[in-house]
């Protein structure tokens, strides 16, 4: 019996930006990464990962994966720059603007949550997230 093991490349792209070469952004704090929102869900998880891989390998920049939250608002809340946005009973949002550690979060169906996006829009409007579209479908809940 024999076994085949493939070894895996460094990098998904051949002309992808080496780890060295990636970029952070910068905040009050100092420099961090792009913080990618992941929900719990299996599409979720891949079109994350391919969004992570995009980031680093093709734009140059750092990035963390952060979550999982178990359902679609909680991706809203992350994005807000809200502490705990997985807890229902406390998010833990601002009224006053903060530098979010999470910016960008898909397969998440905003469009079976419109009251909330607009609570959101309306109670946190210096931190609220834009909505820049589908990733070429639409999905209900």
């Amino acid at each position: 019996l024999g076994s085949v093991f493939v070894e895996a490349e460094s990098t998904c792209f051949a002309n992808a930006v080496v780890e060295g070469d990636r970029k952070y952004l910068s905040g009050p704090s100092g420099p961090y990464p792009i913080g990618v929102w992941v929900c719990d869900w299996p599409a979720a998880y891949v079109t994350s990962e391919v969004v992570h891989i995009l980031l680093e390998e093709i734009l140059g920049f750092r990035v963390v994966q952060t979550g999982p939250g178990p359902n679609t608002v909680d991706g809203f809340f992350a994005l807000t720059g809200c502490a705990t946005p997985t807890n229902i009973e406390d998010r833990g949002c601002s009224a006053e603007p903060v530098v979010t550690t999470n910016h960008i979060n898909v397969e998440g169906w905003t469009e079976s949550y419109a009251s909330t996006w607009a609570e959101i829009e309306r109670d946190y409007p210096q931190n609220a997230p834009r909505n820049l579209g589908n990733m070429g479908y639409f999905g209900k809940t």
